[in-house]
């Protein structure tokens, strides 16, 4: 345990960041996010996603609701 009473600290607010923090989070650990940015970003920041960061997504069950309503395929 460390100084904010989680088990894991996590740099980065990131879609990795939070992935890891959901996963870590269901297996019962006690996260802390430490995000540099103070707001959400103004405009959408653009992601290009691994074949296995949708993979996950599916294993959590929100890769048909992210496809739908937050991706745009590059063609």
């Amino acid at each position: 345990m460390n100084q904010f009473g989680s088990d894991c600290i996590i740099v980065g607010g990131g879609i990795g960041g939070a992935v890891l923090a959901l996963a870590l989070a269901q297996k019962g650990k006690r996260i802390t996010v430490v995000e540099k940015e103070l707001s959400p970003p103004i405009a959408g920041r653009p992601e290009i996603l691994a074949s296995s960061t949708v993979r996950i997504f599916h294993q959590f069950g929100v890769d048909k609701r992210l496809m739908e309503e937050a991706a745009i395929p590059l063609k």
